[in-house]
């Protein structure tokens, strides 16, 4: 009898860790989704000047506030943003926004991942920087003698 008690008590808690695991992380995947769903990739030169804008909001009730910053994180470049205070009332929501340049010696060819830094935490967004070549051959003039 004690043995039966004891598995379904086993099996009960069980069922309920995996439930409260998955309520969680379908709770932070329920607020990325909206953005991450919207990523690209987006063509740079080096040296030119790009703009990061995010928008964030409180899902909670009371105010809240939180360091935010943005960078592009790739194996042959990085770029990262200034950090910037945050705060947000119950349910609001503001949007921030960076500008940088890709580094004027990122090699061609070369991508960066978008990663906002919030909450003692990083999420890797959908958006990348790849970085294209800023030579380009044209025909000045052509003649047959």
């Amino acid at each position: 009898m004690h043995k039966k008690v004891f598995a379904l008590v086993s099996i009960a808690l069980m069922v309920f860790g995996a439930v409260s695991t998955a309520y969680f992380f379908q709770s932070i995947q329920a607020c990325l989704l909206d953005f991450e769903t919207e990523g690209r990739v987006v063509d740079k030169k080096p040296s030119e000047s790009f703009r990061i804008e995010i928008v964030l909001r409180n899902k909670g009730t009371i105010d809240g506030m939180w360091e935010v910053n943005m960078a592009l994180e790739g194996d042959d470049w990085l770029w990262a943003g200034k950090a910037k205070e945050l705060a947000l009332k119950g349910d609001e929501e503001k949007t921030l926004s960076w500008q940088g340049k890709v580094p004027s010696n990122a090699p061609v060819g070369s991508v960066a991942r978008l990663i906002a830094y919030y909450d003692n935490k990083f999420v890797a967004l959908n958006w990348w920087i790849r970085v294209v070549s800023d030579a380009e051959i044209c025909i000045v003039d052509s003649r047959i003698y």
